[in-house]
């Protein structure tokens, strides 16, 4: 008798807690607009896809991992090259730009709260690993902090609006000389920035 009363708890708790708990599977594309901050570069624009699933616990809260794909970079960013000149016998200074490139694998476990059926604001962070290193970047990973609204204008479709900041240094100082009195100013933190 105590095994069934227990085998019927345990089946009541497990039902009514399934009751609550539900997912929803879903498909991520939009634009992207890219800058590494304090370069004085202009923003990249690119596109960004992935996948994401939506577990609600509450209605006012769910808990959505996301797997996404990014380029993501910069242009125009502001270099100098200094070389010596043997025939003259002096140090030369080039200035130009560059534009870099960045392409991430993104890991983010957003906290998202729904304050109504359709509006929806989103916090979370976000591992941005980059599969193939460039020589530009100091480190092939970035920490980001993520922040965004949505917005469902009909069923299926959420529109939205996200910003992410890097938390890490990703440009190598040795490979990128920049020609920026802002960063000259400010010190070498060059993390990422994007829309």
């Amino acid at each position: 008798m105590k095994k069934f009363v227990f085998l019927t708890l345990s089946l009541f708790t497990i039902s009514s807690a399934m009751a609550r708990f539900s997912f929803r599977p879903g498909l991520q594309a939009g634009a992207t607009f890219s800058k590494f901050t304090q370069t004085e570069s202009s923003f990249k624009s690119d596109f960004y896809v992935g996948i994401a699933v939506e577990f609600n616990f509450k209605k006012l809260y769910s808990l959505q991992p996301e797997l996404t794909y990014s380029p993501q970079g910069a242009k125009d960013i502001p270099t100098r090259t200094i070389y010596f000149d043997s025939s003259s016998q002096q140090e030369i200074e080039e200035k130009s730009t560059l534009d870099i490139s960045v392409t991430y694998i993104g890991f983010a476990l957003i906290n998202k709260l729904n304050f109504t059926e359709r509006f929806h604001v989103y916090l979370g962070p976000v591992l941005d690993i980059e599969p193939g290193k460039t020589i530009y970047t100091d480190v092939p990973l970035d920490f980001t902090v993520a922040a965004d609204f949505e917005l469902g204008l009909v069923e299926n479709l959420f529109p939205e609006g996200r910003v992410k900041k890097g938390l890490i240094n990703i440009l190598d100082k040795d490979e990128v000389y920049l020609d920026s009195s802002f960063s000259d100013k400010m010190g070498r933190y060059h993390s990422t920035l994007v829309f």
